[in-house]
């Protein structure tokens, strides 16, 4: 099997997860030849602690306004908070408006699952669009940091209260650690920067070539 060759098809509207008979045993990278022999030892990761927090509006808010006011006011609040310029590094909003749940849906080749939140269990597709409207992206230097954060007065004070006007709970926490194949570090994070376009490039030149 070559190293673009996937041990199933995705070339049909709504990517039917492989049989079992189709998997690879990945116990063992053996069957796999390396375009780029770097990504087969250690991996690649980043210092800092990525934290996603996925929510919902409050059924009676209306998209515009649930959009405008995380964008502003929430927005203002967050950064205001004594600690968040101790501890945070990177503060990101993604917003889900009809048009990019519209756009999730058509690359995702299903619509959401039945449930609320857009997670399936054992579903008959490969990929579902999730249901949120929003992404709130904080990066940290560790737990411990985040941890400090939030203990802040000004973080309950300010933040959840307010987060009680348009946000619907439960928030659903995504923590990680960041394995970086392609692109810069973030400055002065003391990571290894991914691979570069001028590697991918060349590397994928002599590949055609032969």
């Amino acid at each position: 099997m070559s190293s673009t060759t996937l041990p199933f098809s995705t070339s049909h509207t709504g990517l039917t997860p492989p049989s079992p008979a189709d998997l690879l045993d990945i116990t063992t990278l053996q069957p796999h030849t390396f375009v780029f022999p770097q990504l087969a030892t250690n991996p690649n990761i980043q210092p800092r602690v990525r934290l996603l927090m996925f929510f919902k509006r409050l059924p009676h808010i209306s998209e515009s306004k649930f959009h405008t006011w995380w964008e502003t006011v929430h927005a203002d609040l967050t950064v205001s908070v004594p600690g968040f310029r101790k501890h945070v590094r990177r503060y990101a909003q993604l917003h889900v408006t009809p048009h990019w749940r519209d756009v999730a849906a058509g690359l995702a080749g299903a619509p959401p699952a039945d449930e609320g939140d857009g997670i399936g269990n054992g579903d008959d597709v490969m990929m579902r669009p999730l249901g949120f409207d929003a992404c709130g992206e904080m990066v940290v230097d560790s737990v411990e940091q985040w941890q400090e954060f939030a203990s802040d007065p000004e973080f309950a004070n300010k933040l959840l209260l307010d987060a009680a006007n348009f946000m619907l709970t439960p928030i659903y926490v995504f923590a990680s650690y960041e394995n970086l194949i392609v692109g810069p570090a973030m400055p002065e994070s003391g990571g290894r920067d991914g691979l570069g376009k001028e590697e991918l490039n060349e590397k994928l030149e002599k590949r055609e070539e032969k």
